[in-house]
């Protein structure tokens, strides 16, 4: 842990190592939590923003003919 921390540490290739395991790094230290699942009517919503509204078609079908 005293590796991580060490902000002074000058040894060739630590930069490197440093990117590729920061984020265990963090989870070792407990700062890291664990992702939280989204609850299906989260997802739902999510999904529902992404289809089109029937206005939205009609409009676009009006300036299609145009």
């Amino acid at each position: 842990m005293q590796w991580l921390e060490d902000v002074n540490d000058d040894t060739p290739g630590r930069t490197a190592v440093m990117f590729q395991v920061s984020s265990w790094g963090l989870w070792l230290k407990g700062e890291l939590g664990q992702r939280e699942e989204s609850s299906e009517s989260e997802e739902e919503e999510d999904i529902e923003a992404l289809i089109p509204k029937r206005s939205a078609v009609k409009l676009s079908r009006r300036l299609r003919q145009y």
